[in-house]
């Protein structure tokens, strides 16, 4: 699993209930919590590592061009 740094222990801890997010810079991070402390975890990680299909990370969206060229279209047309 993965390991995180713990501002409350400070020292490396790995990460218990680990959970993929995404970031709203469309980054992908590990989020959890600490095992001997019960603090929270982070840690940023490539989106190679987090290869998730669309839906699997919590707070996901779509993202693909087609999806944003509709809504541009739609937004000229005034239809939300």
């Amino acid at each position: 699993m993965a390991q995180a740094y713990c501002f409350k222990c400070k020292a490396k801890r790995e990460i218990k209930n680990a959970e993929r997010v995404l970031l709203k810079n469309n980054g992908s991070a590990l989020k959890g919590v600490c095992p001997v402390c019960g603090g929270r975890l982070s840690r940023i990680v490539p989106a190679d590592v987090c290869q998730p299909l669309h839906g699997e990370i919590k707070g996901s969206k779509p993202n693909n061009l087609a999806y944003r060229q509709l809504r541009k279209l739609f937004r000229k047309a005034g239809i939300g």
